[in-house]
């Protein structure tokens, strides 16, 4: 992986989000996301991540917790957002 980054701006964490998901898993799912790590996502939205990633545009990850529960963490221009899968 090429060494990148990329400022998430505001970062907002979904009310079910922040009751069901560790925060220690939330915080590393960022630190993933803000390096263009996208997790568990398929091929082509792993592609559209890359573009978007380089472009400033929007990209989403998706991670699973410790207790094996998937959430997304989604980016748009100035900020970003946290949600669980249901």
């Amino acid at each position: 992986m090429v060494d990148r980054f990329r400022k998430l701006g505001d970062i907002y964490i979904a009310p079910d989000a922040r009751k069901l998901v560790n925060a220690e898993d939330i915080q590393a799912a960022l630190r993933r996301h803000e390096r263009g790590d996208w997790g568990e996502v398929g091929f082509f939205q792993r592609l559209a991540n890359e573009r978007e990633f380089a472009s400033g545009g929007f990209f989403t990850s998706r991670y699973r917790d410790r207790n094996g529960r998937f959430f997304n963490v989604e980016t748009r221009r100035r900020d970003t957002c946290v949600t669980i899968d249901h």
